[in-house]
C-alpha cells in the first residue's frame, strides 16, 4: 500500500529523527529493552496556517509545539518490540494572524510494532498506529481538516528452511475520521461538497480493510524475486452511494492490485527495485490501470541516495479511486561519527481521479534538514519544508503554496 503520509509520526518527532538514537547507556533498562522518556519543543512558521478575515484569505502564523512522550525499544534476534506514545500541544500564537489562535489544540500519538519468533519457521507480527493531525492522507481534502486515524495490522511471515523463501499473509484495518479546523467555507468551495465544506467533512469518514499476500524468493544471496497481491475493501460510515456522485457522496471501492518484480544489489553499493503489475476497482469507480515502481539506490558508509518512479492506485473519499504518479529523489549523509545528519528530499506527484469530474492534482514537495547530536540526551534539528499544490478543481484549500521553516530541540533520557 502507499505509505500513510504522516499517519503516526508527528512533526516534532520527524524532525528529531535526523539525530542519532540515544546512546545504549541512556534509558531505563526493562528486561532486554530500554524505556526512554523524552521532551521536544518545536517552533516553526507555517505560511498556510488557514483562511482568516472577512475575505477568507490564506495566511500564516508562528506555531510552537511542545511534546512529551515515552518510547520503548527491545530488539533481539528472536523478538522485536517498539512503542512510542506522546502528547503535544499545538499552539498557534496569533503573532501574525490573530484568527489562527482558534486552531490551538491538544494532540496525541501512539505506535506499537512487534515481531515474535523471528528466527523460527513461522513469525508473528502485530501492531497499531494512532494519530491526530491536520496532515491527512486523504488527497481529496485540503487545508483546514483535522484527521483522527487508526491502523491495526497483523502478519504471519512464513520462512522455512533457512529463509530463502518468505510468504507473508497480512491483514490491516484502517479507520479515519474527519473534523473541521476552520469555521468558514474556503473560496471556491461548493456548499454541497463534502471535501471542503467544514460542516460536511465528517461525511468522508471511512473504514478500509486490506488483505495482502507477499512472497519473496532469494534465488541469489543478495537478489530476490517478489510477488505481491492486495485487496482493499473501502466503505464509508456516512453518505455512501452506489453510483458515482463526485463531491456530494462517497463511492465504495473493492480494489485488487497484483504486481511482481525483482530487488537486489547489482554492486556492493548499488541496489535496484523493479515492480510491475495492475490494479482494478470492482466497486463504484470501475477503474483499471497499470501500477509499478522502479528505484535505484546508492548505499554508502557516509552518503546514501535513492531515486525512482512510482505508480500506485488507492481508494479515496468522494472520488472513488485515484492513480498516483510520483517521481522522487533523496540524499542523506551522516558525518562526524553520525552525530551530524543531513537530508535533502524532493518529489512530484500527479494524481488522477477516476470519476466524472476529471480532476487532476499536481503536488510538489521538498525538504532540507540538518540535525546534530550535541550530547547523547540532547539534539537539535533545523528543517525547511516546501509544498506546492495545484488542482484542476478551483477550491482554494487544495490550491496553495506552503513554506515551513522549523527548529526542534529534543531531550531524551
Amino acid at each position: 500500500m502507499m505509505s500513510r503520509l504522516a499517519a503516526v509520526a508527528l512533526i516534532a518527532l520527524a524532525s528529531a529523527a535526523w539525530a542519532d538514537a540515544p546512546a545504549p547507556t541512556n534509558g531505563i533498562k526493562i528486561g532486554e529493552g530500554r524505556l526512554h522518556p523524552y521532551l521536544s519543543v518545536e517552533g516553526k512558521y507555517d505560511s498556510a496556517a488557514g483562511y482568516y478575515g472577512p475575505t477568507a484569505t490564506l495566511a500564516g502564523d508562528i506555531v510552537i509545539t511542545p511534546t512529551a512522550g515515552l518510547s520503548f525499544d527491545l530488539d533481539t534476534p528472536n523478538t522485536m518490540v517498539k512503542f512510542d506514545g506522546n502528547g503535544q500541544y499545538v499552539w498557534y500564537t496569533g503573532l501574525i494572524s490573530s484568527g489562527a489562535k482558534e486552531q490551538s489544540r491538544v494532540q496525541a500519538g501512539l505506535s506499537l510494532d512487534t515481531a515474535f519468533n523471528r528466527t523460527g519457521a513461522v513469525e508473528f507480527q502485530i501492531g497499531d498506529n494512532l494519530s491526530r493531525s491536520d496532515r491527512t492522507n486523504n488527497p481529496a481534502a485540503g487545508i483546514g481538516v483535522l484527521s483522527l486515524f487508526n491502523s491495526v495490522h497483523a502478519g504471519v511471515p512464513i520462512h522455512p528452511g533457512g529463509g530463502a523463501i518468505t510468504v507473508t499473509p497480512r491483514l490491516q484495518w484502517d479507520v479515519e475520521f474527519f473534523s473541521p479546523l476552520l469555521p468558514g467555507i474556503p473560496p471556491g468551495c461548493n456548499p454541497t461538497d463534502i471535501t471542503c465544506n467544514p460542516t460536511r467533512v465528517s461525511d468522508m469518514n471511512y473504514s478500509n480493510l486490506n488483505a495482502d499476500l507477499n512472497g519473496k524468493w532469494k534465488f541469489l544471496p543478495k537478489t530476490a524475486l517478489m510477488l505481491d497481491a492486495s485487496f482493499d475493501y473501502r466503505t464509508y460510515f456516512n453518505n455512501q452511494v452506489a453510483t458515482p456522485s463526485p463531491g456530494t457522496g462517497n463511492i465504495p471501492s473493492e480494489l485488487l492490485k497484483i504486481q511482481g518484480g525483482v530487488t537486489g544489489l547489482i554492486t556492493s553499493h548499488i541496489s535496484v527495485l523493479l515492480m510491475v503489475g495492475g490494479g482494478g476497482d470492482w466497486g463504484g469507480s470501475g477503474a483499471k490501470t497499470v501500477i509499478g515502481q522502479a528505484e535505484v539506490a546508492y548505499l554508502g558508509s557516509i552518503v546514501n541516495a535513492r531515486g525512482g518512479y512510482l505508480r500506485g492506485m488507492q481508494p479515496v473519499p468522494s472520488l472513488g479511486t485515484f492513480a498516483q504518479d510520483r517521481g522522487y529523489a533523496e540524499v542523506s549523509a551522516g558525518l562526524l561519527s553520525q552525530r551530524l545528519r543531513l537530508r535533502l528530499f524532493g518529489a512530484i506527484d500527479y494524481l488522477s481521479y477516476f470519476s466524472a469530474t476529471g480532476r487532476h492534482d499536481t503536488i510538489g514537495s521538498g525538504e532540507a534538514s540538518i540535525g546534530y547530536q550535541i550530547f547523547s540526551w540532547w539534539s537539535v534539528a533545523l528543517a525547511y519544508n516546501l509544498t506546492a499544490r495545484l488542482s484542476t478543481a478551483s477550491v482554494s484549500s487544495i490550491n496553495y503554496v506552503r513554506h515551513e521553516p522549523r527548529l526542534t530541540l529534543t531531550f531524551s533520557y
